[in-house]
């Protein structure tokens, strides 16, 4: 049991268009508190409090996107001493020797890449047909 509690965060971001509607550029930043508790956090759930950076680049042209993503997440360190630990014994039979497993020092970091492709084929084909008719209406001149 891990005896969760209540976690929070803090989130902000945002989009920059350089071309408008062609290029964006995103950025954005998070913070979120633990939801674990020091005498229940074990290797199965590295819930520690956690800072992430995000960016990303977007590329619209015509029907056609790709996204291209990156995000680093940067787990703060917690020590947790085997007074704090409620952890169970582990060990295969009775004259094995057993170590707490949850007490010790905790700490994590991620690298998140993406890569999106879109095609909006609808888009797409009312342009193409809107180029069609364009050109027909040209050549009937």
């Amino acid at each position: 049991v891990q005896n969760y509690k209540n976690a929070w965060s803090i989130r902000f971001g945002g989009e920059i268009q350089p071309v408008p509607g062609t290029l964006g550029i995103r950025f954005g930043y998070a913070y979120e508190s633990s939801a674990v508790p020091d005498a229940t956090l074990n290797l199965t759930m590295v819930d520690n409090p956690k800072h992430l950076i995000g960016t990303g680049v977007s590329l619209r042209l015509q029907g056609f996107e790709v996204h291209f993503t990156y995000a680093h997440i940067a787990y703060a360190t917690r020590e947790i001493s085997e007074a704090d630990s409620v952890a169970l014994q582990t060990g295969l039979s009775a004259d094995t020797a057993v170590n707490k497993i949850d007490a010790g020092t905790y700490g994590a970091a991620s690298d998140l890449l993406g890569v999106t492709f879109k095609w909006d084929f609808t888009t797409m084909h009312r342009k193409a047909k809107a180029k069609k008719a364009s050109v027909t209406a040209l050549a009937g001149m």
